[in-house]
């Protein structure tokens, strides 16, 4: 059971409390043998518990690496650090025990537990790793990107309340294709510098041609236009097939390719044939051992097709 937070008006971020919120559940719920529930804690309610707790609770701090980069931290109470911690240690829940080093490493243990089960939670999610690694004590020192409060009940009552914030940096990460938005934009926003007087126009595509025939022809100097980078595809054969086909495919489908196993396998740059040669393999990885090389005048004129 949840209700959605209200302070979390971006998707990725309102995602990543979630995960955090329900993999916090689950590790209670191991532990305590019984169901866990939680609920976002509203942002006004947030706010006039916050000072209170940051001056008298216990703080940890996490880094995110691989998938996402920041920081973030977490929030606890004195007694709710000492619940938990009797909860880990399977001792029965006693509110007048005062709080020790033991309920403070007790803590630790059970937030890093938190930590690994929501990133192993996010790496489903994210497609790709995530790191969330115990960095330290004490109360950060930058200002968070984002605040929420969980409200953690389980089967015995007073529910537990964990605040949780990220940085900027954690925030940013969380939304990458925001960022490229906003990079994309900046550049549609810069004006268009006007061709100098003295600028020569760009080359056509004939003209092009026409330079790089002068270069294999030795009329202009090669040096000029060996950093280009030219995208090379190894094609081992071709097929076609009607839409129905396609739709049909699926593991275990044999593909048959218009080419025959002693035929050679073909090097294509630029979408035209430019060698031919045989398989083989180099430290793990494919390779071309080339026995054909097309020649200078015919991988001139693809170029200008």
């Amino acid at each position: 059971m949840s209700e959605e937070n209200p302070s979390a008006t971006v998707p990725e971020i309102q995602q990543y409390q979630q995960v955090w919120a329900e993999s916090i559940c689950q590790v209670l719920e191991q532990i305590g043998g019984a169901p866990f529930t939680f609920e976002f804690v509203p942002d006004a309610e947030l706010e006039e518990q916050f000072q209170a707790l940051a001056e008298a609770g216990e703080w940890m701090r996490f880094t995110a690496a691989n998938k996402l980069t920041g920081e973030q931290a977490f929030l606890v109470s004195g007694a709710d650090t000492v619940r938990l911690a009797q909860l880990l240690m399977g001792e029965p829940p006693d509110d007048k025990v005062a709080i020790t080093d033991d309920h403070r490493d007790a803590l630790g243990e059970i937030v890093r537990q938190f930590a690994g089960a929501t990133a192993s939670s996010l790496k489903a999610k994210l497609g790709g790793e995530v790191d969330l690694q115990f960095s330290g004590n004490g109360r950060p020192e930058w200002a968070p990107a984002k605040r929420a409060g969980f409200r953690i009940t389980g089967a015995q009552p007073p529910p537990f309340l964990l605040c949780f914030q990220i940085n900027p940096e954690l925030a940013s990460s969380l939304q990458p294709a925001q960022g490229a938005a906003q990079e994309a934009a900046q550049k549609l926003q810069k004006p268009v510098q006007p061709r100098r007087a003295d600028e020569p126009p760009p080359l056509s595509h004939q003209e092009a041609v026409a330079e790089v025939a002068a270069v294999v022809s030795g009329d202009i100097d090669a040096d000029l236009l060996m950093d280009i980078e030219l995208k090379a595809t190894l094609r081992f054969g071709e097929c076609q097939l009607l839409l129905r086909d396609v739709l049909q495919q699926g593991p275990g489908t044999v593909v048959e390719l218009d080419r025959q196993i002693q035929q050679p396998a073909e090097l294509v740059v630029g979408g035209k044939v430019m060698a031919r040669g045989e398989m083989v393999i180099v430290d793990g990885n494919y390779g071309l051992r080339l026995t054909e090389i097309v020649s200078q005048q015919q991988r001139i004129e693809s170029l200008g097709e």
